[in-house]
């Protein structure tokens, strides 16, 4: 697994998983390593989307940085201080707070799945098995085989391309 500033990149054999981090515009994190050079706002002023509000060197380049969201801008790295990749420079007060989706934590369990789509669970898992009800395969096989599917999934590796 690797991290990045805004996504995680697992590679397991030769198939390639993105997993997008959660995308909060009212944090203003450095893309990269590298020196904070200044900010071209000043604390406590409007910014718009778009606009430019710090620069920073990366291996002797100036990169300039640019706001996604329009708000007032709270300065927490000051001017000369050596960043990592992903560290936060700034907070955003956004001027309309409803832009910000946060991701939600799931917490009804596997139950819930089975009691509000009763239909679809067992069409995944014959989809999952290979299984449908035509077949010769027993049931004890059948069963083992979604097993083994299913917590190859938890673990990480995905189906091949067909599901």
């Amino acid at each position: 697994m690797k991290e990045e500033v805004d996504r995680y990149r697992v590679t397991i054999g030769n198939r390639t998983c993105v997993f997008d981090k959660e995308n909060d515009p009212t944090i203003l994190r450095s893309p990269s390593t590298g020196k904070l050079l200044q900010f071209l706002v000043e604390d406590g002023s409007h910014v718009y989307s778009g606009q430019a509000y710090a620069e920073i060197e990366v291996m002797k380049m100036v990169m300039t940085l640019t706001t996604q969201e329009s708000g007032i801008v709270q300065h927490v790295k000051r001017s000369g201080a050596v960043l990592e990749a992903g560290s936060i420079l700034a907070r955003l007060e956004l001027d309309d707070p409803t832009r910000v989706h946060r991701a939600e934590l799931f917490t009804l369990g596997f139950d819930a799945l089975s009691e509000t789509d009763s239909d679809v669970v067992p069409h995944a898992l014959a989809v999952i098995d290979g299984h449908n009800s035509n077949s010769e395969t027993k049931l004890n096989v059948s069963f083992t085989t979604a097993k083994n599917h299913l917590e190859n999934i938890l673990a990480g590796f995905g189906l091949p391309e067909p599901f």
